[in-house]
């Protein structure tokens, strides 16, 4: 199925520009509801006024004060104009005039264009054919189930005092190949049912890439399990330190290898690429959401009840979030961004009477105005994951339906 250039587009003023990320403006009016869609400097952060939803080349030096944020002393953010109404140490916190100057400078950035005589900084580019201008990737997350090693705990002289209480917890890890030692967090270690007089004493301090500490407070031994692309556990044991001020996990590159992510020469190149590494290449696309990875087939059927939990009214909340986290990359997985997997069978035969005359719709069908960016970006969607398949410019159309675009029963678009 594909979508063809004959679908009507989100209108556009001749001309107009978005000023957050300097490309066409975004529908009629460009306001922030449009731009949190389309606009590619969204989730940008400026670094020159530390305003978030904007590139940097977009900000504004203000011509009589020469901060950053706004244009000229009629701003009220302005120290030096005559829109500032009280002077900045007057009468309010500092929490309080950094959350109003903040305001301001985004109030003022809405009607600002970019500045032509200032210095232009370069945004983080990516270089996909050309060089494209794009925050850089999320960190790699990985799904694994860990479960304590009570028995390893004694084999290193310090066993665990009620052992009734561990349970196998299933949580996300930061896959880091730069990282020397895994790492989870002091919460982390308690929902496996470890308190801290059990964590395992060590010597080892770890400093992270600013040399600060990391707060390792003692160690866990763990078993630590995921899955690769065709469902085969792949299991190995770790010594995880505790931190008592980190908030995410993150698995170093000696685990990564022990579980066939990365191969046993990294960051050596390797001309032998293992099966894990090969899916993952063909599934890197470009996601910057914070969505689960999504994967290309759901976990096994569970054949027990998760540990600590029963089939009991009281459990059903706790249940329902252990199914909803259980499948979050499959099942309930609704990313937007995320290409959808493709089904294992059969391709789909459309079986057409040969003696059909080909119909071939080329005007644009009618689309309500209060609609247009609704429908454009739910086509844009369905690009995105793979529902349709945009149809290059010129390219000859034999069979093409025209679009029909409904409405719920309250009155609001609900689809095409």
């Amino acid at each position: 199925m594909s979508a063809t250039c004959n679908t009507q587009k989100r209108p556009q003023a001749a001309g107009a520009k978005c000023w957050a990320c300097g490309g066409p403006a975004h529908g009629q009016r460009n306001d922030r509801k449009a731009r949190s869609r389309y606009c590619e400097a969204w989730t940008f952060t400026c670094s020159k006024c530390t305003v978030k939803g904007h590139y940097t080349k977009s900000c504004s030096k203000c011509t009589t004060c020469g901060v950053w944020g706004h244009r000229d002393a009629s701003s009220r953010i302005c120290t030096q104009g005559k829109g500032h109404r009280n002077p900045p140490n007057q009468g309010k916190s500092t929490k309080d005039q950094e959350q109003e100057q903040v305001g301001y400078i985004f109030e003022q950035l809405c009607t600002t264009s970019e500045q032509t005589n200032q210095v232009s900084r370069l945004e983080h580019h990516i270089f996909d054919g050309h060089w494209v201008a794009r925050p850089s990737k999320p960190h790699p997350m990985l799904l694994v189930n860990m479960t304590p090693l009570p028995e390893d705990h004694s084999s290193f002289g310090h066993p665990i005092q009620d052992t009734s209480q561990l349970k196998t917890i299933t949580m996300s890890m930061v896959a880091d190949t730069g990282c020397q030692s895994s790492i989870i967090p002091l919460q982390s270690a308690n929902s496996l049912g470890i308190t801290e007089k059990d964590l395992i004493p060590v010597k080892l301090v770890m400093r992270g890439a600013i040399k600060e500490d990391l707060g390792v407070i003692g160690a866990v031994a763990v078993s630590v399990t995921t899955k690769d692309t065709t469902s085969s556990a792949m299991s190995t044991r770790l010594l995880c330190y505790v931190s008592d001020t980190m908030e995410k996990a993150f698995i170093c590159r000696e685990a990564l290898i022990s579980l066939g992510i990365i191969h046993t020469n990294f960051p050596n190149v390797s001309t032998v690429t293992s099966p894990n590494i090969a899916a993952s290449m063909e599934n890197s696309e470009d996601v910057t959401c914070s969505c689960p990875r999504r994967r290309p087939s759901p976990p096994p059927v569970p054949t027990s009840l998760p540990p600590g939990l029963k089939a009991t009214e009281e459990h059903v909340e706790s249940l329902k979030e252990w199914l909803l986290d259980y499948y979050g990359a499959t099942t309930f997985n609704v990313c937007e961004h995320q290409p959808l997997p493709l089904m294992n069978c059969e391709p789909l035969q459309l079986h057409v009477d040969p003696n059909a005359t080909p119909v071939a719709v080329h005007k644009p069908a009618l689309v309500p105005i209060h609609w247009q960016d609704k429908v454009y970006a739910d086509l844009e969607r369905d690009v995105r994951i793979g529902v349709l398949e945009q149809v290059s410019q010129n390219t000859p159309t034999t069979w093409c339906s025209r679009m029909v675009v409904t409405s719920k029963a309250d009155g609001t678009q609900g689809g095409q």
